[in-house]
Order: C-alpha cells, then structure tokens, then sequence
C-alpha cells in the first residue's frame, strides 16, 4: 500500500505547518456564540470542508434533521469520537 502522503494532496495549512489544531477539539462554548474559535461550527460550508462525512456521521445528522423538521425520532443523541 502506497503511504498515506503519496495518496492524497494535503491542505495547504498541513502542509506549510499553519494548521489550526483546535479543529480536533470541539468547544461546545464556541457554538453559543458566533465568535471567530465558533466560526467553523456556524459555517456550514467551512465546517463539511474540515468535516470527514463517515456513515455515523451522516446517520446522526439525518437523525438531528428529522428531529428538528419533523418531530420525530429520540430527542437524546450518545456522541463518540474514535480515531
């Protein structure tokens, strides 16, 4: 298997070593306010650009839609994170 750095071409942040690391580490502080450390979670587009879109992901999103659009489904959501 090719390594991981031949497969695929790193953000520009990545790879001049200016990544913000704090996108790793959700503050639910940062969503109560429309600050600049919440602006990622506030902005759709610049949250699903850093956001990997796994099968849960997807699941829970769709859940918390139908939850907010249709009063359906279990107000409750487990979140995990695994790397």
């Amino acid at each position: 298997m090719e390594p991981f750095h031949r497969l695929v071409e790193p953000r520009e942040d990545v790879r001049n070593g200016a990544m913000d690391k704090s996108v790793y580490a959700a503050s639910l502080s940062d969503l109560l306010v429309q600050s600049d450390a919440g602006r990622r979670y506030w902005n759709k587009d610049e949250f699903m650009n850093l956001t990997y879109r796994t099968d849960g992901l997807k699941t829970a999103l769709e859940d918390i839609r139908r939850r907010l659009q249709e009063q359906a489904g279990s107000g409750f959501r487990q979140i995990e994170t695994s790397f």
